[in-house]
């Protein structure tokens, strides 16, 4: 989940922000992930770089990331994984031109 919703913040500053250039991770997405309750970090940890080109993030304690994510797990939500083949070959639909 953690994983996703740092995705979710990339589509969100492409679609509302300024997502600059490259895989660049600028001021902006840090201070949405900060705002989502995840904490940008180059090494993953506290007191990691906040922007750069290859960035990982930690959990904010009490934040709203850790706080959504334990109430979906009391309710007993599950994200379910299934790869795009797989809707695809149940789907009928294929590769482009087949």
């Amino acid at each position: 989940m953690q994983t996703l919703v740092h995705e979710m913040v990339h589509v969100w500053q492409h679609l509302f922000g300024n997502a600059g250039s490259g895989r660049y991770h600028n001021r902006e997405f840090a201070a949405k992930m900060k705002e989502v309750g995840l904490y940008p970090s180059s090494t993953g940890e506290p007191g990691g770089k906040e922007t750069g080109a290859h960035m990982l993030d930690y959990i904010t304690p009490g934040g709203a990331f850790q706080v959504a994510y334990q109430s979906l797990q009391q309710a007993g939500w599950r994200l379910r994984w299934q790869s795009g083949s797989d809707l695809l070959n149940k789907t009928g639909g294929g590769r482009c031109g087949e």
